[in-house]
């Protein structure tokens, strides 16, 4: 029961981590080389609502495009509460030369991440312990950029590839260690990762 409960906990940790980065760029009109727009800005402002927050940043020189991006997400309910937080850079080839236009691109990315959670066993007696979650991930994604004359932009992009993950507790509880373990033996089975974005941003 504690096992079974324990992974729900962890589960909802790796989720913020995986969770993606929805962000969005885009470039409108025929600018020259000369006044395409070099820096975007973008944020999640829909995620925010979810208890997710991100922001990414990226510079376009010619076809390629280098990206740094953070985030953070909390959750809480009756029985737990996680926080996750983290950040990743990567490079974007825009097959048009310019904002807007479509991409493929790599992301590396590490986060962290830790839940407390009070589970009741078959007996009644409840325990509280807590999860540590740290994950390594390297991502290929597609996405598209449409730029605006005002600057605004909006930027969509879904991707995936492979991830590593460790978990960890402070609790000396026998169960508790085993229960972190088996979650980690679970998901070593199925080692990948999700990415993605959905933003607004500015481009100058």
């Amino acid at each position: 029961m504690k096992t079974c409960k324990s992974i729900v906990v962890c589960g909802s940790v790796v989720a913020a981590l995986g969770g993606p980065a929805w962000a969005q760029e885009g470039t409108g009109g025929a600018a020259t080389a000369a006044s395409e727009p070099q820096h975007s800005i973008n944020v999640n402002p829909l995620a925010a609502f979810g208890g997710y927050y991100n922001l990414n940043y990226e510079f376009l020189a010619g076809s390629h495009g280098l990206v740094v991006e953070a985030g953070l997400a909390r959750h809480k309910d009756s029985v737990s509460s996680s926080t996750s937080y983290g950040g990743a850079a990567g490079w974007r080839w825009h097959w048009r030369g310019q904002q807007n236009s479509g991409f493929i691109g790599v992301m590396v990315g590490f986060y962290g991440g830790s839940a407390d959670a009070r589970i009741t066993d078959d007996t009644g007696t409840e325990m509280s312990f807590d999860i540590s979650v740290k994950e390594l991930d390297v991502l290929l994604n597609v996405g598209k950029r449409w730029q605006f004359d005002s600057g605004l932009n909006i930027t969509a992009r879904i991707g995936g590839g492979r991830a590593q993950r460790w978990f960890s507790t402070s609790s000396t509880d026998p169960d508790a260690q085993k229960a972190v373990q088996t979650v980690e033996d679970l998901v070593s089975f199925l080692p990948i990762a999700l990415d993605g974005e959905l933003s607004v941003g500015y481009s100058f």
